[in-house]
């Protein structure tokens, strides 16, 4: 996981409502997502657990995102003032969960 991500406590919060996975993570943290994928690759580490907007990033033919999904996140959007009419569209489409 990224360095300072709250990934850590939302992942074992998760794990903690499913009452038949017995498992004790081992958390490393890493300076960048790249660091993290070669970790990955490698076989350093078993799972990439980041935001899945990052993760598409970083999907190849040797990787996979798991369906699972857990802590979802707040995210915020942000336009130049000049972009009133983007502005107004990504307004209304975060309203009605089309983003």
């Amino acid at each position: 996981m990224a360095k300072n991500a709250t990934t850590r406590k939302t992942f074992l919060n998760y794990i903690d409502t499913m009452n038949n996975v017995k498992t004790a993570p081992v958390f490393f943290e890493y300076k960048s997502y790249e660091a993290i994928f070669s970790a990955l690759k490698a076989g350093t580490v078993d799972v990439m657990a980041v935001d899945v907007s990052i993760l598409n990033g970083y999907v190849d033919r040797s990787t996979v995102i798991l369906q699972d999904r857990f802590g979802g996140q707040h995210y915020g959007a942000a336009v130049r003032k000049e972009d009133a009419k983007l502005l107004d569209y990504v307004n209304a489409a975060m309203q009605t969960d089309e983003v």
